[in-house]
């Protein structure tokens, strides 16, 4: 209710009220922004993008995918869509669909540390040990921090024979 009446006196845009609700976990009250503003600019990446995070941040993976698949789209310059558009194909399981998002994304990164690491993430459920090592080296590399726990992980499995 604070978020609203907030939005209300500052008349901010329906994607800036988004953002606020989102800050704050309102999720119902960041949805309905996001999709005003989608209404309002239905090209609009930026409203696709924060309303798959929202859904998202709920665990509603399946809804999150089209607004982030859009978003990507839209403004394939932003990495941050394209990327979350993997992170969520990747927790879909669609892993060979997630590398084509983190390529997408790669293309535009100034940080590509996570992407790296996604890559990594999705060769190694997809049983490619190469290519999974390249990738995991590379966010290492690019100083991404998970990165150098997961790569051990892998490196262990490998070693074990585990497939994951």
């Amino acid at each position: 209710m604070t978020v609203l009446l907030l939005v209300a006196i500052l008349r901010v845009s329906a994607l800036e009220g988004g953002q606020a609700a989102f800050r704050v976990r309102n999720w119902p009250a960041a949805e309905r922004h996001f999709a005003q503003a989608l209404r309002e600019q239905p090209g609009s990446g930026a409203a696709q993008k924060w309303l798959g995070i929202t859904y998202a941040a709920q665990g509603k993976f399946t809804l999150a995918e089209g607004p982030l698949r859009r978003a990507c789209q839209l403004d394939s310059s932003d990495s941050d869509s394209c990327y979350s558009w993997g992170r969520i194909l990747y927790t879909l399981g669609r892993w060979e669909h997630a590398l084509a998002a983190y390529e997408k994304a790669l293309k535009a990164a100034l940080q590509p540390g996570r992407i790296f690491l996604g890559l990594a993430l999705s060769h190694e459920k997809l049983h490619h040990p190469s290519e999974a090592e390249l990738y995991y080296r590379r966010a290492v590399e690019a100083g991404e921090r998970q990165a150098a726990i997961e790569y051990q992980r892998f490196r262990r499995r490998a070693g074990s024979g585990e497939q994951k």
